[in-house]
């Protein structure tokens, strides 16, 4: 390994608590029983929210340079904006009908 280009302890061990997190919310969520059904809109369309937000990042890249704050407060509102639009085309199952 370069000794020039060696990484630092903080940058291989930096992910960990929000790994961990990541984890914990996981397995609190599960334990619910009921299913999150905005996190499961997310799940089913995993591809659509990748290229989107690549798309509108790359659009904004030249012309955004913000606070890492900012930033974070930029991609949850990317967030909410492919929840929305994926909400418009996303097909929902017919009513179940009461007449009997």
């Amino acid at each position: 390994m370069p000794t020039e280009f060696r990484p630092s302890i903080y940058w291989l061990v930096g992910s960990y608590g929000m790994l961990y997190a990541y984890y914990l919310t996981a397995h609190w969520l599960d334990r619910q029983g009921r299913p999150v059904e905005w996190l499961l809109s997310i799940g089913h369309n995993t591809l659509v929210y990748l290229l989107l937000s690549n798309v509108i990042l790359f659009t904004l890249n030249s012309r955004l340079r913000v606070s890492p704050v900012a930033a974070l407060g930029i991609g949850g509102g990317i967030v909410l904006v492919i929840m929305f639009l994926v909400s418009l085309v996303a097909s929902r199952p017919p009513a179940e009908s009461t007449r009997g």
